[in-house]
């Protein structure tokens, strides 16, 4: 881990919890600080924790920040009017996890994830498309489709919490119909209310959405102090119950390994986190090691990590089913992926294809020139392609790097 990204741990720990930020002990590079908090999508809170003393490069975050408040001011209004219409809704993460930041507004996300019955999941579409929202529907086999608008930005519409493999393969053993036991919350703010999950279910489910994130190809910072500051400033939390779920998944000591980065780096009070194991430090230095690499969501590194996502899936497939089931199950898995790849839906298309907004009839023609000319030239590079076979051997090797450090976080 650099300097940089350390100095940046403590920025983020400064802004989260309104204290005044600790000055640097070594020499860094602003411009990598920066450009990092751009990177995990964090630069209004570093700007925010530097307001004293900021240096001399430092980005104007206040167009941001408008931006931010009249899409969340928005965002609740369209939410009640909906849930007056009769499609209740509960917000996850974002604005729902940013009540524990010292300074919410500084806590901005790209998006809106809601989720809603499946039975309202017509009427939802229906609903926000009536109000200038581009629909793009949930696919077969996922569990979120969405809804962009040009001001408000973009909803994510969820009918459950985790999609197939999440819950088929990884939560496998936290019974999903089980995660949801509490009432929900209705939390009034000055644009109007909003519903969110209870604070026990709402911990859980952004606990394992960073860790379902982080299993695919990374996680970011802003997850890791959602879930921190949940912890540590959260009412009526059933901590034991939290523990007794990461522990049955076998995430306890991925779960342990992050809050402890968030003590010894953001500077988070460990009497806040009750429950937590001993500090391990290899397990943490593993994580933020792993985080850095990869940027935001693993951006950076998604194509060497993608072998150890499958090598993950096939050692738990194989621990609860036969050797002939997984072949099975992973082509079925893959063809969806592929399949949607080369055939995506006439909204994907229009964007990308405008010709295909104005003449629907042309999207069978689309589908074949993607055929020729994105699958099949995809297939001669990745299989034939001189470059990525000299890159092999070091994408083998980052892999099973990865592989490893989820076996010693004790996941396999």
């Amino acid at each position: 881990m650099t300097y940089e990204f350390e100095y940046l741990l403590q920025l983020m720990g400064a802004a989260s919890m309104g204290k005044k930020a600790p000055p640097p002990i070594k020499d860094l590079n602003w411009d990598t600080v920066f450009e990092l908090a751009k990177q995990q999508q964090i630069l209004p809170l570093i700007c925010h924790a530097v307001r004293d003393n900021p240096p001399s490069n430092s980005p104007d975050v206040r167009p941001l920040l408008f931006a931010s408040l009249a899409r969340k001011g928005s965002t609740i209004a369209l939410l009640e009017e909906m849930h007056n219409s009769g499609i209740p809704s509960c917000v996850v993460k974002g604005f729902a996890a940013s009540q524990y930041y010292a300074e919410p507004d500084y806590r901005i996300s790209g998006d809106t994830d809601i989720i809603i019955d499946h039975e309202n999941e017509e009427r939802a579409y229906a609903f926000l498309e009536e109000r200038g929202f581009s629909i793009i529907p949930r696919q077969k086999n996922e569990h979120h489709g969405s809804a962009i608008h040009p001001e408000i930005g973009t909803l994510e519409i969820h009918v459950s919490l985790y999609g197939r493999v999440e819950s088929e393969i990884w939560f496998e053993n936290a019974n999903i119909d089980t995660l949801i036991q509490e009432p929900k919350q209705a939390i009034a703010t000055p644009d109007g209310t909003y519903r969110t999950l209870g604070p026990t279910d709402h911990l859980i489910f952004m606990a394992l959405h960073m860790i379902k994130h982080f299993i695919y190809s990374g996680m970011c910072v802003r997850m890791m102090t959602d879930v921190a500051l949940t912890i540590a400033n959260g009412k009526d939390l059933d901590i034991e119950r939290f523990w007794a779920t990461m522990s049955s998944l076998k995430y306890e000591k991925l779960t342990n390994a992050i809050l402890w980065a968030t003590i010894k780096y953001c500077g988070f009070p460990s009497e806040r986190f009750p429950g937590i194991g001993e500090y391990n430090e290899s397990h943490t230095q593993l994580i933020l090691d792993d985080l850095e690499a990869g940027g935001f969501l693993g951006e950076k590194a998604k194509a060497e990590r993608k072998p150890a996502l499958f090598e993950y899936n096939r050692q738990i497939i194989l621990s609860k089913r036969s050797k002939l089931q997984y072949p099975v199950y992973m082509l079925k898995w893959l063809n969806v992926f592929r399949l949607k790849a080369l055939f995506p839906e006439r909204e994907y298309l229009s964007k990308k294809y405008p010709c295909v907004q104005r003449y629907p009839f042309l999207v069978p023609f689309v589908w074949i020139y993607r055929i020729f000319f994105v699958g099949i030239p995809n297939f001669f590079h990745k299989v034939i392609g001189k470059k990525d076979i000299q890159k092999t051997d070091d994408i083998i090797k980052k892999a099973k790097e990865r592989v490893d450090m989820f076996k010693s976080l004790d996941m396999l």
